[in-house]
């Protein structure tokens, strides 16, 4: 049987694998798997199939049709006419809102995630019997996840 449980890097892991030591699992038998960290990513674009709701696009296409807008508006008045100014207005409105949202996404992401996050995955392979005894320590150590797999089952 193998046990699976997700920790964060912290003193409880220690402890978790002190106590699964001291009810007599051996050292050979306790699989501790750290996780790499990703970097932050930030997407151009929402598909369909990956959508975090954190696009640049957004708040760049929004401005720019702002100030599209507003350059056909006041493009009568100025010398060079509507569709030059509407056309300046979208590209500026485009290039300002894109800066600005890369800028503030990139400021405001690592206050994004405030949640517990795993660090550590510890799998312990044990008897069926002592699974249950094995789970009940993890279980006392705040792990994020524990979970059971039979050996036996495929």
């Amino acid at each position: 049987m193998y046990v699976f449980s997700a920790f964060e890097h912290s003193v409880a892991l220690e402890l978790a694998i002190t106590d699964l030591e001291r009810i007599g699992i051996q050292q050979e038998d306790i699989l501790a798997v750290p996780l790499s960290k990703t970097g932050p990513t930030i997407s151009v674009i929402d598909t369909m199939h990956r959508s975090d709701g954190e696009s640049v696009i957004d708040g760049a296409a929004a401005l720019g049709t702002v100030l599209m807008i507003l350059g056909v508006i006041y493009g009568f008045i100025l010398p060079w006419g509507p569709i030059a100014w509407g056309l300046i207005g979208l590209l500026a409105g485009f290039v300002i809102g894109l800066l600005a949202d890369i800028g503030f996404t990139k400021r405001s992401k690592p206050f994004v995630k405030m949640g517990r996050t795993p660090e550590v995955i510890l799998v312990v392979s044990c008897d069926e019997k002592k699974g249950k005894e094995v789970e009940d320590v993890l279980r006392c150590h705040e792990p994020l996840g524990v979970s059971a797999v039979d050996a036996d089952e495929k």
